[in-house]
């Protein structure tokens, strides 16, 4: 657990956007081809089309604003977005100044992962709740969705807290993203980075 609190110093960011923000994180995403893309993982909801066009620019900060950066979308940068998925990836560069070594690492084997390891399995959210402190809250994940790339979990979210990295406390991975609650049913909702 103390390694993950210290590494999100690091890795899970505070993005702002005008008058609101939002949670993310950089994280190392294993690729099948035994190579790792190092990305900024956020929202669609927050970051999407319009903001990652070329030109635009990306801030956020780390460890409770206490490191700003802000990277350029260029034509050297692979970015992703989708509105099905609720996710946006965008590549960091060494030229971003960023400590790569330091960030998040996705499961090696997420594109394999056995989704029955889900159920009821206990998980890590961390986020910027309503923009404030860098918080962490355990919770179980219940089960993955019948569409298939979402999961349900219970760790306490807020306002602020979509786009937070949900990590797998058996090994201390990224698997998710949290997108935001179902108020109808009282669970909360993640994206199950096998599908995108």
């Amino acid at each position: 657990m103390q390694k993950i609190l210290d590494l999100s110093k690091k890795s899970v960011i505070k993005i702002k956007k005008k008058d609101r923000s939002s949670s993310g994180s950089l994280c190392n995403i294993h690729l099948p081809d035994n190579k790792s893309l190092p990305v900024l993982i956020a929202n669609n909801h927050m970051l999407n089309e319009n903001d990652i066009t070329i030109g635009e620019k990306i801030d956020f900060s780390l460890d409770n604003d206490k490191v700003c950066y802000q990277i350029l979308i260029d034509n050297n940068r692979k970015v992703y977005t989708s509105r099905q998925y609720d996710v946006t990836f965008i590549e960091i560069k060494e030229s971003d100044g960023l400590d790569i070594s330091s960030f998040l690492e996705t499961d090696p084997n997420i594109f394999s992962y056995d989704e029955s390891r889900l159920n009821n399995n206990q998980g890590i959210l961390l986020s910027y709740p309503q923009g404030e402190e860098l918080q962490f809250s355990n919770g179980i994940i219940k089960k993955l969705t019948e569409d298939g790339y979402h999961i349900i979990h219970f760790c306490n979210t807020t306002c602020g807290s979509a786009g937070g990295p949900i990590i797998d406390s058996k090994n201390n991975h990224i698997i998710a993203v949290h997108q935001g609650t179902n108020i109808y049913k009282n669970y909360n909702i993640g994206i199950f980075l096998k599908k995108p």
